[in-house]
C-alpha cells in the first residue's frame, strides 16, 4: 500500500488484514467504513478508492477531513448475523473516537505531540459504505444496535455535545452499492462467468453452495424479509438516519434485484457498470467517490 499525500496507510491491529487511511488534517471529523460483499475483500472490492481520494481535483478538501476504514470479514464462512456482530464490535473500536495508539507513529505507549499522524478526537460524522452482501451486513448491524440500545434503556445519544457510540452509529449515513437486500439471482452459468474471473468461478460456485450467508441470500429469504420488516418498523418508530440508505444499482447488474426498502429514497442507477464494478472507482469512473462526497449532511452544513 502506498503512502498518500494526505492520508496515511495503517494496518488495523487485531483484524483479518483490515486497514485504514488516516488523514493528517487536524480538523478531520468523519469516519467512513467500507464493508465488502460476498467473497470480496477489503482490497479487491474497492481497488483505487483509498488512493483516488488524494488525487481528486474537485472534492479533495472534503475527503481530506475523512478517515477511511476498510474492514475485512469472512463473508462466505459465516451467517449474516455473525458478520453483523463482528461489524458492530469493529465500530466500537473507532467511534465515537479511534484509539490513541492508532494515530501514533511511536512504538511507545506515550507518544509526544510530534509522534502522531494527528491528535485523535471524536468524529462528528460516520458514513457506512457497503457492496452487495456488505449492504445487508450493515443494515443487520444497525437493527442489532437499536435492539442493544433499547435493551440498555435507551441511553442518551450524546454527552456534552459529544456523540456516544449509539449516537454515532444510529446517526450514520448509509451508501450501498448494488446491495443484496432482496437476495441474489445467479441465473445460471452465464451470470456467474459474467461477474467472476474464469479461473475462479468453479471454486467460488462450489463454496457458495455450502456457505451459510449464501443460503440466507437465496430467494425467498426469511432472514432478509425479517431484516426489511425490522428496518422499516424502526424507521417509523424512531426515524434514525441510519435506517435510510442511499442505494446505487449497476445498470447492468445480473446478480441482485433493484428493490429498496420503504425507508429508502428511490435508487440511483449507474449505466455501463456491472455488479462487481459499480463500487470500484478509477480515473475514468469517479462517480462512487462523488456520490459519497455529496452526502446530504455535508450539503446542509455548507449552506
Amino acid at each position: 500500500m502506498p503512502l498518500c499525500r494526505i492520508h496515511y496507510f495503517r494496518w488495523l491491529p487485531n483484524t483479518d488484514r483490515a486497514y485504514c487511511y488516516l488523514s493528517r488534517v487536524r480538523n478531520t471529523d468523519t469516519a467512513i467504513v467500507f464493508v465488502h460483499g460476498f467473497l470480496g475483500n477489503c482490497v479487491d472490492t474497492w481497488q483505487h478508492f483509498p488512493t483516488l481520494v488524494d488525487e481528486l481535483g474537485d472534492g479533495v478538501s472534503w475527503w481530506a477531513t475523512c478517515d477511511l476504514y476498510f474492514w475485512n470479514y469472512p463473508s462466505a464462512e459465516q451467517t449474516i448475523n455473525q458478520s453483523a456482530f463482528q461489524l458492530r464490535e469493529f465500530l466500537k473500536r473507532i467511534v465515537p473516537a479511534p484509539h490513541t495508539q492508532l494515530m501514533s507513529l511511536a512504538s511507545g505507549t506515550r507518544p509526544t505531540d510530534q509522534e502522531y499522524i494527528r491528535k485523535p478526537s471524536e468524529y462528528e460524522h460516520l458514513i457506512l459504505v457497503g457492496h452487495s452482501l456488505g449492504g445487508v451486513v450493515i443494515r443487520q448491524s444497525i437493527v442489532d444496535i437499536i435492539k442493544q440500545w433499547e435493551g440498555e434503556g435507551k441511553p442518551v445519544m450524546s454527552l456534552a455535545g459529544i456523540p456516544t457510540f449509539f449516537g454515532s452509529v444510529l446517526g450514520a449515513e448509509l451508501h450501498l452499492f448494488s446491495p443484496a437486500l432482496h437476495g441474489t439471482s445467479f441465473m445460471g452459468l452465464p451470470g456467474i462467468i459474467y461477474e467472476f474471473p474464469a479461473t475462479r468461478w468453479l471454486f467460488e460456485l462450489l463454496l457458495k453452495t455450502s456457505s451459510p450467508s449464501y443460503k440466507q441470500l437465496n430467494t425467498p429469504s426469511v432472514s432478509l424479509a425479517a431484516l426489511e420488516e425490522a428496518t422499516n418498523g424502526y424507521n417509523l418508530r424512531y426515524g434514525f438516519p441510519a435506517l435510510s440508505a442511499r442505494i446505487y444499482y449497476a445498470g447492468d447488474d445480473r446478480i441482485v434485484s433493484d428493490l429498496v426498502y420503504a425507508s429508502d429514497p428511490p435508487a440511483t442507477y449507474i449505466p455501463d457498470q456491472t455488479h462487481a464494478s459499480v463500487c470500484k472507482p478509477c480515473s475514468g469512473y469517479l462517480q462512487p467517490l462523488e456520490l459519497i462526497q455529496r452526502a446530504p449532511f455535508r450539503n446542509a452544513s455548507a449552506t
